[in-house]
């Protein structure tokens, strides 16, 4: 259980590193990302 926990925040750590450095950082970019990675990984907790 936690080892699903770790591992989805490390996805959702890179999903969002990698689009604060590859995008313009605004906030609707990063909103639609997390809203589009949560459902993702929430299975996996």
């Amino acid at each position: 259980m936690a080892l699903d926990v770790l591992r989805g925040l490390a996805i959702l750590g890179t999903l969002l590193t990698y689009t604060w450095l590859f995008s313009s950082s605004s906030i609707s970019s990063l909103t639609a990302l997390v809203v589009a990675a949560v459902p993702a990984t929430s299975p996996q907790a």
